[in-house]
């Protein structure tokens, strides 16, 4: 089976005035758990080609409806169905927000990045191009997702683009953890990960954040991120304490 932006907006979830499908991008990061696959798509825009609202990005969440396996020539259609689609309603202050540059989804939460995100009056830790982390969660019947928080970090400063989520659901509670390679704390683009938490997917707090034993400038600290259990790995492609740009990978493990 192959599904792609033009199935999206033949399928009746896509907003009616849309009259795009071209530089969508459908398809800029994937994720699967279990029946679920969420898809995002960074570029999409609201509205017509010659009214839009540029770049709002949106993610679409599929859930497999029968057993018959995977294959891209064996299942049709049928055997998927949209459960939700993630997007902003229009609005200038959205644009180039991105949402779906980065997805993850994992028993019944979805977290999708919104890495151009400006905020807004509504927001009081707005920051320009501060990004943040958008949670949904699905309901019991596993038939509708809801929105349910926006996720900032607590020192988020303007140019961080937030947003590589990782999540993990482990001993009944979720973890969280987010790649923020722009941070520049440590550095201009030296990097950090922040790691939130939550017992019911809906409610979260953000419990620490991570930066490198050794902080440099341009190590992008959070480029890639997992979390699994009590263990974090997290990337820094920029990492150059050996040679130029030669790249790292820190591994981490919670106590407590």
């Amino acid at each position: 089976m192959k599904i792609d932006s033009t199935i999206y907006a033949a399928s009746g979830e896509a907003p009616a005035d849309s009259a795009r499908t071209d530089f969508v991008y459908f398809g800029q990061d994937v994720a699967i758990d279990g029946e679920d696959v969420i898809i995002g798509m960074q570029n999409y825009d609201l509205g017509t080609v010659s009214s839009q609202t540029v770049d709002i990005g949106g993610a679409v969440i599929f859930r497999r409806i029968d057993n018959s396996g995977w294959s891209t020539s064996g299942e049709g259609q049928d055997d998927w169905t949209i459960r939700k689609k993630i997007i902003f309603s229009a609005g200038s202050d959205k644009d180039y927000a991105r949402v779906g540059d980065y997805v993850d989804i994992c028993n019944g939460v979805a977290a999708v990045s919104m890495n151009g995100w400006d905020g807004s009056a509504a927001t009081p830790d707005a920051a320009s191009n501060g990004g943040g982390i958008w949670i949904w969660t699905r309901d019991s019947n596993n038939t509708s997702w809801t929105s349910a928080t926006g996720l900032y970090p607590s020192d988020l400063q303007a140019d961080d683009r937030v947003g590589r989520p990782d999540l993990d659901y482990s001993n009944g509670s979720y973890t969280l953890a987010v790649g923020v390679p722009n941070e520049d704390t440590g550095g201009t683009s030296a990097g950090a990960v922040y790691i939130f938490t939550s017992t019911n997917g809906t409610t979260w707090s953000q419990q620490q954040k991570i930066q490198a034993s050794s902080t440099d400038a341009s190590d992008y600290f959070g480029t890639s991120v997992s979390v699994s259990g009590n263990s974090l790995v997290v990337g820094a492609h920029g990492d150059d304490d050996t040679v130029t740009n030669a790249g790292a990978i820190y591994i981490f493990e919670r106590s407590g």
